[in-house]
């Protein structure tokens, strides 16, 4: 998936506190994390590492922040060769590979000595993505939500609708896309449908709220009518979108919005402050509409922090990763998108999102994407079936297709 909680950055810090207090030397503790895109995420990874110190001076600490674009293939490399750090941040969608590979610990056993690491403390669905085969193999670090609705207040107006009264059902959602694209020169809204796992992102969210699954465990749940009715509704949403839709990713769907090509457009939470800074028209976000009687669940994107099985020093590398996962202050300090934990994401969310109150209701209700070690093939086949679906296949036909590819993925495994 494309990295949307850390800016892009091409630097290589490690960051070395020394200090044993006997002075003798030790194996150091290594940490991995993804480097740090503004100063402030710096300063919160010092002062982490600092009360960490603080509190195990005996433990010498390396902490290595390493580029988005690096990160994953030197993590596999690192882990693989043996010589992977002790407490390293996964990708939601990859910490059931890295489990079963055996490349990481389950933490069972440590959450039952810390009463603070309860599901009922996180945003429930990045709690979620690290539960696989009955197991906890990770603690959630961050969580944001795909999606929310952003619109161009001036084009609902142009279009006769009211920018107070969003669509909040399916029918009402497809009534303002196709009077908004009844302008001269406008989109209703913008989509993606590019062979991206965006698209299976997007996609997610709409069966969730159709009341749909991908999986249940290694059982393939795709092929149901939620998930033929979420897709035709892409499939009908579509109609709206901009001339070739099959290979517009986020950032293409996004300029389209911000350049007031399209009324509407479903964008990540975390895109708000891309739209304040891009856009020269008045817009507003709101909960994305649901099929009528029921509410829009997103897909949740975010990171863990996970052990791992090979450190000779677990408990440290655990202690490492409660100190990170559990204080308010240094989730908030830590993090340039929602912490995972939820008091210190309710305090992030009511300082830098709009509509607040909705958002932290799409994280408690969000769900993480299918959680299984073979997440990539699984992804390709829900982009396959957009795919196939912009082509003009039936939806049904597609989901089942996909559904077909998933199963001899799972079964392979």
């Amino acid at each position: 998936m494309d990295r949307f909680l850390r800016g892009l950055c091409c630097v290589f810090v490690v960051v070395l506190l020394a200090g044993c207090a006997s002075g003798a030397e030790r194996e150091a503790l290594r940490v991995w994390l993804l480097t740090a895109n503004s100063e402030s995420i710096g300063r919160g990874y010092a002062a982490l590492l600092t009360d960490f110190q603080r509190r195990f001076p005996g433990v010498r600490v390396e902490l290595d922040q390493l580029p988005y674009q690096e990160y994953q293939d030197k993590l596999v490399l690192a882990m693989q060769g043996g010589t992977g750090p002790d407490v390293l941040e996964l990708d939601q969608i990859n910490t059931p590979q890295f489990a079963a590979a055996g490349l990481i610990e389950p933490v069972g056993e440590f959450l039952t000595r810390s009463p603070e690491l309860a599901r009922n403390n996180y945003f429930p669905g990045a709690w979620d993505s690290n539960r696989w085969h009955g197991r906890v193999w990770g603690l959630p670090f961050n969580a944001d939500v795909w999606e929310r609705l952003f619109y161009n207040t001036a084009l609902f107006r142009a279009a006769g609708l009211d920018p107070g009264k969003p669509p909040r059902t399916w029918p009402q959602w497809l009534d303002a896309a196709r009077r908004i694209a009844a302008l001269p020169g406008k989109s209703g809204i913008g989509l993606i449908g590019c062979r991206d796992e965006a698209t299976s992102v997007l996609t997610d969210s709409l069966l969730y709220s159709a009341g749909g699954a991908v999986l249940h465990g290694d059982r393939v749940t795709f092929d149901s009518e939620p998930s033929r009715r979420a897709y035709r509704m892409f499939a009908r949403l579509a109609e709206y979108a901009p001339a070739g839709l099959a290979g517009a990713c986020d950032t293409d769907s996004l300029a389209q919005f911000t350049a007031g090509q399209t009324g509407m457009v479903l964008a990540g939470g975390w895109q708000e402050a891309t739209i304040g800074k891009t856009a020269r028209f008045p817009w507003r976000v709101a909960r994305p509409p649901a099929p009528e009687g029921g509410r829009f669940i997103g897909a949740l994107g975010g990171y863990n922090l996970a052990i791992n099985a090979a450190s000779t020093q677990r408990r440290n590398a655990f202690a490492f990763a409660e100190l990170a996962t559990t204080s308010v202050r240094h989730q908030i300090a830590c993090n340039d998108s929602v912490p995972a934990l939820r008091e210190a994401g309710e305090r992030y969310v009511r300082a830098s999102r709009s509509a607040p109150d909705d958002m932290l209701s799409l994280l408690a209700q969000g769900k993480p994407r299918a959680v299984t070690p073979v997440y990539s093939k699984v992804s390709r086949a829900q982009q396959d079936a957009v795919q196939s679906i912009l082509d003009g296949e039936p939806a049904g036909s597609a989901v089942a297709t996909a559904a077909g590819q998933m199963r001899e993925a799972i079964g392979r495994q």
